[in-house]
């Protein structure tokens, strides 16, 4: 991994352009130490920084409160920031989970946070003890589901440029700049028999939540592999509580519904294809898709807060507002969406 000091080599971080009115949030989403992905060069001049970091790194004076236990106002921004910085990771990396090292004077913690709580490793002294920092990076980078680094989704892999090549020949008139941010293949793994696997490339990003502990929404326009039709589905990414229904029922629902009238709905996507990532692998086996640590919390019903992972894959419905022609395409578009409801 390379490793840059953000501080020294100016990287701008964060790449909102709302920060722009309010600069005193920037140190909240700004780390002093990033990573780059193992075996890869650092390349941080990108239109997101934290799209090639692989780990972040908090640095702070020995003299400074510490960040998990200290109710002072300086202890609870260190807290916010490392809150901030891990839902920007999380968000632009689609990770499972993310780490981030707090380096106080001597002193060393590992934060993993995930979407439905953060587990904190006890303080060491890492000049003295070199060898747990030394043995959590290398655990770090030898992840069990085979990814670069823990965290990574073993279902994502990233676009190569001849992918990409191939995205803007089949999509042609409808292609955007928009749709060049850091694009994956995404694979949804088929539960029935006989039936493929869907590959989808993503392209443009249409909503993406980064808070931490939420379902963490990411939805992107996505093409399916070899579609030389060029296509567009809207792939969406939650993390749903376990007690949650799933959406996947609603859409199976509405195509009963439609089924029984032999009526086609109007203005309702048609769905494709949905996997519960978190209860797709074996029971008991140990996966990131599903949380565990929500349950560790004193607190009444936590295991209510454990996620699991879904993906969803559905076709796109009409026009965008700013491609209507006339107030008649827009009145009938509000009124495909409430007879969608």
């Amino acid at each position: 991994m390379d490793f840059a000091d953000v501080n020294v080599a100016q990287i701008q971080f964060p790449v909102e352009e709302s920060l722009s009115e309010h600069p005193e949030g920037i140190p909240l989403v700004k780390p002093d130490i990033v990573a780059s992905y193992p075996g890869e060069e650092g390349r941080w001049e990108t239109k997101d920084p934290m799209a090639v970091v692989s780990l972040c790194f908090v640095v702070r004076s020995e003299f400074v409160p510490d960040p998990l236990l200290s109710p002072l106002p300086e202890g609870m921004r260190a807290r916010m920031r490392m809150l901030r910085l891990a839902g920007r990771h999380l968000a632009a990396n689609n990770t499972l989970c993310s780490f981030i090292v707090s380096v106080t004077g001597p002193l060393m913690q590992v934060y993993r946070f995930d979407h439905a709580a953060c587990v904190v490793s006890p303080t060491f002294d890492y000049i003295a003890e070199p060898y747990l920092l030394r043995r959590f990076l290398w655990a770090f980078v030898h992840p069990a589901n085979g990814a670069q680094y823990v965290g990574m989704d073993e279902y994502c892999t990233r676009a190569t440029i001849q992918d990409m090549k191939w995205a803007r020949r089949v999509v042609h008139r409808s292609w955007s700049l928009d749709d060049i941010c850091y694009n994956r293949w995404v694979r949804l793994p088929s539960a029935e028999p006989g039936v493929p696997d869907l590959d989808l490339l993503t392209l443009r990003k249409r909503a993406a939540y980064d808070c931490v502990w939420s379902r963490g929404t990411c939805v992107w326009e996505a093409i399916r592999r070899g579609d030389e039709s060029g296509k567009r589905y809207i792939l969406k990414e939650i993390w749903r509580q376990v007690d949650e229904i799933d959406e996947k029922v609603f859409y199976e629902r509405i195509m009963q519904y439609d089924t029984n009238l032999r009526n086609p709905l109007s203005g309702i996507a048609g769905f494709v294809r949905s996997i519960d990532y978190g209860a797709f692998v074996k029971q008991d086996a140990p996966t990131l898709h599903r949380t565990s640590s929500a349950s560790l919390r004193s607190i009444k019903h936590a295991k209510r807060g454990e996620r699991t992972h879904v993906r969803l894959v559905v076709d796109t419905v009409g026009e965008e507002l700013e491609n209507f022609n006339s107030s008649r395409q827009f009145v009938v578009g509000v009124r495909d969406a409430v007879r969608g409801e």
